[in-house]
């Protein structure tokens, strides 16, 4: 099974992860330094990317290990 079908399969129960793992990354890269407000903005949702996207890779990952 390839990964991107493996996506489609995000259960709603992903979410107890996917949350968490969006704040942290929101919270870490918000305290990089920054000159203005719209890079600060950046930085966060950038964070929450990052974020959600870890922690798919880590559920499909755990899965392929099941």
């Amino acid at each position: 099974m390839s990964f991107l079908t493996q996506l489609s399969s995000i259960s709603s129960g992903d979410l107890i992860l996917l949350v968490p793992m969006a704040l942290v990354g929101m919270i870490l890269t918000s305290e990089l330094p920054s000159h203005t407000r719209a890079a600060h903005y950046s930085f966060e949702i950038g964070g929450a990317v990052v974020g959600v996207i870890g922690a798919i890779l880590l559920l499909h990952g755990l899965a392929a290990l099941f």
